[in-house]
């Protein structure tokens, strides 16, 4: 199964790629942007994808992807394009848990729903527990730091509209500073969901063939369902007991899962 064919922003578009450098500069801080080390190995990782013709090649081009996101620089387009390497090399639960990480960053990038949708079957189900997810408009539409700039731009015009209304008193000022406010404390609530979400919240994907979830953590425990698990099936973990984890699915069902067949992220 083949992913849909993207070129790398930073391969194809260099003013784009001095743009994104600037912004995770500005956001960095005194941080600093990316070092030499690591856009030598997004260089690298982009030829091999490119010229990747066989399954070997594409999962060293998914390696070197890794390799950057250990170094600590995260990035939407990594995860896809790691995604991209997974995909063609046939590995669909490791491709969904690299697109389900982009998604964070891309909520709204066609193509990266367009691979998902390739990817769509038995074994995928998309990953919505709470209804909190369904039913605020914005939750998975805007990305992670989205949501931080935007409530940072609504508690800068509320609090400009609040000062101009002290020495220029109008209604329509303070129509608009307690609308912010009300927004801003409605997409505060979203912030700390996707704090939860993101940050204590792990969830995993199947990368096994099939794998036989289990009552208890052991492999003596009889089948918690009627078949095994097929590969690219997601769940949310809830427990870990030595190599055994304790998984709930989309929908509700629970059971054990050996922790060599997964993935966690």
């Amino acid at each position: 199964m083949r992913g849909l064919p993207r070129i790398s922003i930073t391969r194809a578009c260099p003013l784009w790629r001095a743009l994104f450098m600037a912004c995770y500069v500005a956001a960095s801080g005194c941080g600093g942007g990316p070092s030499d080390e690591v856009e030598g190995l997004w260089k690298q990782a982009e030829t091999t994808l490119n010229q990747a013709v066989q399954d070997s090649d594409f999962l060293r081009a998914a390696a070197l992807y890794q390799q950057i996101l250990d170094r600590g620089f995260v990035h939407g387009d990594l995860f896809f394009q790691q995604g991209n390497a997974y995909t063609h090399a046939g590995r669909k639960g490791r491709a969904i848990a690299a697109y389900r990480q982009a998604e964070r960053y891309l909520p709204r990038d066609p193509y990266l729903a367009a691979n998902l949708d390739l990817l769509s079957g038995e074994a995928l189900a998309r990953q919505v527990w709470p209804l909190w997810e369904t039913v605020i408009p914005w939750q998975n539409w805007l990305a992670y730091h989205e949501k931080f700039h935007l409530a940072f731009g609504l508690a800068a015009l509320a609090c400009l509209a609040a000062v101009v209304a002290t020495v220029w008193p109008r209604r329509g000022l303070r129509w608009v500073a307690r609308a912010s406010l009300a927004v801003l404390l409605l997409l505060s609530v979203s912030i700390g969901y996707d704090v939860y979400r993101y940050e204590y919240r792990v969830s995993g994907v199947i990368v096994d063939s099939q794998v036989e979830a289990r009552k208890g953590n052991a492999e003596s425990f009889a089948p918690a369902f009627t078949r095994p698990l097929p590969e690219g099936t997601e769940f949310m973990l809830l427990e870990k007991r030595n190599s055994w984890l304790f998984a709930e699915f989309p929908g509700g069902q629970q059971g054990w899962l050996p922790e060599e067949a997964v993935v966690l992220f």
